[in-house]
Formats: structure tokens, sequence, C-alpha cells
């Protein structure tokens, strides 16, 4: 006949496994979801990130288009006030009785035209320029766009491969601890204490 006791502490034996088994398994889906949680969080930190980006490529195509609008407005203000000099030099060589057809007063007012070209040509470069930097700062912040999408992506993906994993775990938890308490029943019945 059996021990009392000794059954009665590989009962306490047994059922403790089984417990710590399905306590094992809980800790294991806290702890994916936990870790799950951080991950979406992550990902729409990432998302968030993506949307100011886009918002800030939006922001710099917007300046290319208003650098190369307003240089272009600069650059006929400053052909029309070449044209204005132009014609004022003009009107004060025919008014000091000078031939305007011909000699140097031709060459000067050609120069002076030349410089006003120069001048239109020089802001208009300036501004291609500055809309070019604007149009490169707005597709980095695109590709910045993109990746943190891409970033967001991936830890909502990891966010399900964790709670796979806690799921894993769990089942892994109770069926270590039922075989493990097999074992001791098992040992127990071979020792005459069940």
């Amino acid at each position: 006949m059996a021990d009392p006791v000794t059954g009665t502490m590989a009962a306490v034996g047994i059922g403790s496994t089984l417990f710590g088994g399905v306590l094992g398994a809980q800790g294991a889906q806290q702890q994916a979801q936990a870790q799950s949680q951080a991950e979406l969080f992550k990902a729409a930190e990432a998302q968030f990130q993506a949307g100011i980006a886009l918002q800030n490529k939006q922001i710099s195509e917007q300046n290319a288009s208003y650098a190369k609008f307003a240089g272009e407005v600069e650059a006929q203000q400053a052909s029309i006030q070449s044209r204005q000099e132009i014609g004022q030099t003009r009107a004060q060589q025919g008014a000091g009785n000078l031939d305007i057809n011909s000699g140097s007063n031709v060459q000067v007012r050609m120069s002076m035209a030349g410089v006003g070209e120069e001048n239109v040509a020089m802001i208009r470069s300036n501004a291609a320029k500055a809309a070019y930097g604007d149009t490169v700062q707005a597709i980095q912040f695109g590709e910045q766009a993109d990746w943190q999408k891409t970033a967001a992506s991936f830890d909502t993906q990891a966010a399900g491969y964790a709670m796979t994993a806690g799921d894993i775990n769990a089942t892994s938890s109770i069926l270590g601890s039922v075989g493990k308490a097999a074992s001791m029943g098992a040992g127990a019945y071979k020792t005459g204490v069940v």
C-alpha cells in the first residue's frame, strides 16, 4: 500500500508542474502582446514620420515652383529696367545733339543691352539653382517617406511575428509541463507511490 503523504506529495508535484506550465503560457502570451504593441507603436510612429516627410516634400516642391516664378518675375523686371535705362541714354544722347544712330553712341547702348541681358541671365540662373536645391530636397523627403513607410510595414509584420512566437512559447510551456507531469506520474506509479 502506498504511503498517503508520499502520494499527496506526488500529486502536489504533478499539479504544481501543470500549474507552472499554465502560468508560463500566460506569461508568454503577455510578453508577446507587449512586444506586439511595442512593434505596432513603432509602426505608427514610422507612419507619422512618413506623413511629415511627405508634407516637407510638398513644401519643398512648392518652394521650387516659387523660386522659378519669383526668378522669372525678377528677370522680367530687370529686363524692363535695362530697356528703360537704354531709352533714357538714347534720349540724353539725342538731347545733346548727338547722332544716336552711329559711332560710340550706338556702342554705349549695345553695351548697356549686353549688361542688361547678362543681369537677366544671372537672375534666371540663380532662380534655377534655388529651384534645383528645393527639388533635390523634395526628392530626399520623398525617399525618407518611402523608407518610413517600409519601416512601418516591417514593424507591423514584427508585431504579428511576436504574437505567433507567443503562441508557440505558450504551447511549448503547456506541453512541456504536461510531459513533465506525465513523467512524474509514471515514476510515482512505478515506485508504488500511487
